[in-house]
């Protein structure tokens, strides 16, 4: 197994242990994996988007995506 390919099974793992509502979401699922990979799974599990998505609000959960446009303190263009 590719070094990639075991990360990306690492982060699905820790999204789907703190949002279990994404099972069989594939494209949901592949979205907040790639989040979780850009900003780790524990900010992720803690994020206004966990929660939304949590709570069923799969659209709100998306566009706290867009919110996350900071690093280093700075912010990204």
């Amino acid at each position: 197994m590719h070094l990639l390919d075991a990360d990306l099974l690492e982060h699905a793992d820790g999204v789907l242990a703190c949002t279990p509502q994404l099972q069989g979401r594939t494209q949901q699922l592949a979205a907040m994996v790639s989040f979780a990979y850009n900003v780790g799974i524990g900010a992720y599990c803690n994020s206004t988007a966990a929660l939304l998505v949590r709570s069923g609000d799969m659209r709100g959960a998306c566009n706290q995506l867009t919110r996350w446009t900071y690093a280093g303190g700075k912010q990204l263009p």
